[in-house]
C-alpha cells in the first residue's frame, strides 16, 4: 500500500507541515537571540558613553599630577617655581584626584612625597618616584579602559 498515491500525498503533505513547524520555531529562536545580542551591544555601548565624562576627567587629572610630580623632580628648577609646582601638586591631591584615583595612585605619590619631603630615596632618584607615578596612572587606565598597551621600557636607569 506504500505506493497508494493517497499515501504518499499524505505523507509529504505531513512532512512539510512538519518541516514548516521546525522553520518557524528555529526562525523564532534566531530572532529572539539576535535580539538579546542587539540589546547587549546597546547596552554596552551605553555604558562606555556614560563613563567617557568620567575617563575623561581621569586622564585629565592624571597628565596633570604626572605633569607636575616630573617638574618636581627636575634637579635644576629654582626653588620658587618647585614650590609653586608642590602647591599645584598638593592642590590636585587634596581636591580632584580623590574623585577619580584609584588607591595605587596614592600609593605611588606617597612614595613619592616621602622621597622629596624626607629625602629618603630608598629606591632611586625622585626621577624614579616621579616615573612610578606616572605607571601606576598608566596601570590604573589599562584597568579602568579594559584596554592592554603596549609595553613601556624600563627607565629605571635613568636619573
Amino acid at each position: 500500500m506504500a505506493n497508494n498515491p493517497t499515501l504518499r500525498i499524505r505523507d509529504w503533505d505531513t512532512a512539510t507541515k512538519f518541516a514548516s513547524v521546525i522553520a518557524l520555531l528555529a526562525g523564532g529562536m534566531w530572532t529572539v537571540w539576535v535580539y538579546h545580542q542587539t540589546a547587549k551591544q546597546q547596552a554596552n555601548a551605553a555604558q562606555i558613553e556614560a563613563q567617557k565624562p568620567f575617563a575623561s576627567k581621569r586622564l585629565e587629572t592624571y597628565e596633570n599630577i604626572v605633569s607636575l610630580t616630573s617638574a618636581i623632580a627636575e634637579a635644576d628648577l629654582p626653588a620658587q617655581v618647585r614650590r609653586s609646582k608642590r602647591q599645584e601638586l598638593d592642590q590636585i591631591v587634596n581636591g580632584p584626584l580623590a574623585l577619580v584615583a584609584q588607591d595605587k595612585i596614592f600609593a605611588a605619590l606617597v612614595d613619592f612625597y616621602t622621597c622629596l619631603d624626607n629625602r629618603q630615596c630608598k629606591k632611586g632618584s625622585l626621577g624614579l618616584y616621579s616615573r612610578n607615578v606616572a605607571r601606576a596612572c598608566r596601570t590604573s587606565l589599562e584597568e579602568s579602559w579594559s584596554v592592554s598597551l603596549p609595553p613601556v621600557p624600563s627607565s629605571d636607569k635613568l636619573p
